[in-house]
């Protein structure tokens, strides 16, 4: 029997394909690893509770991990008010270094809003006990609007973007491959301000929200996963370019 060889017009076909892929994979976030995922729905308080998905990583301190939540949590995504009260509710977390960690949610105001524009609620990421990076979403701006800020290394770092009221999606980025770490701050997929380098990086120990005095707001879809380096895809794309190249050689 013949061997198979591929005919020049279907190499041609099969190489377009890969340089395409590999044009491409730079700017594709493929998420290959899911830490936490919950959507909340369940009922009482959510202190104590299990997330939907729990990686049982040793790697990231993630391993049977439940909420840790004050009482203006429930189970079921509410955040309730609490006046003059700054509550979290928090999930352990070691980052590895030479990794990307994305980490999301959605929030959604009440329209029982009615606190000072400096009460807030927020997602990110824990040095002990307080929020060190975080995007925070205000009470109410105004009527017709909120205001998201982003903040790193304690404020050292921090911005501003009006949205307008409704469901939200606040993401940070956080990555772990160069000496310093960089984060990045994303509303609804569209990135808030620049990507901060940490002239000294953090000592993350866990993830979650965080809240201050009369804000109130739905959550949802809570989400910590490892997402590659668009390198790693290019590695894998290249790899598999040798290996069909050296087998065209050899059918030749």
């Amino acid at each position: 029997m013949k061997p198979f060889q591929l005919q020049p017009n279907s190499m041609k076909t099969v190489l377009s394909v890969f340089l395409g892929a590999l044009l491409c994979a730079g700017g594709v976030q493929v998420k290959a690893e899911i830490l936490y995922f919950d959507d909340f729905d369940g009922t009482g308080d959510l202190d104590a509770t299990t997330p939907d998905v729990v990686s049982d990583s040793l790697d990231y301190g993630t391993k049977d991990a439940v909420w840790s939540a004050g009482d203006q949590y429930s189970a079921s995504g509410y955040m309730g008010s609490s006046p003059n009260n700054s509550q979290h509710a928090r999930l352990s977390f070691t980052p590895v270094a030479g990794e990307i960690y994305e980490l999301s949610t959605s929030f959604t105001g009440n329209s029982t809003w009615v606190g000072q524009m400096d009460d807030w609620i927020s997602l990110g990421f824990f040095d002990g006990g307080s929020q060190h990076t975080r995007m925070t979403i205000s009470s109410q701006k105004s009527a017709a609007g909120r205001e998201v800020t982003y903040q790193a290394d304690g404020g050292l770092e921090s911005g501003s973007v009006a949205t307008t009221a409704g469901a939200r999606e606040l993401k940070l980025v956080l990555d772990t491959t160069d000496t310093n770490w960089d984060i990045s701050w994303y509303i609804d997929d569209v990135q808030a301000g620049s990507t901060y380098t940490y002239s000294s990086n953090p000592t993350i120990t866990h993830v979650g929200f965080s809240r201050l005095d009369n804000a109130r707001s739905f959550y949802d879809d809570f989400q910590l996963a490892v997402i590659p380096e668009p390198s790693s895809l290019l590695l894998t794309f290249s790899a598999g370019l040798a290996g069909l190249l050296l087998f065209r050689r050899r059918g030749a």
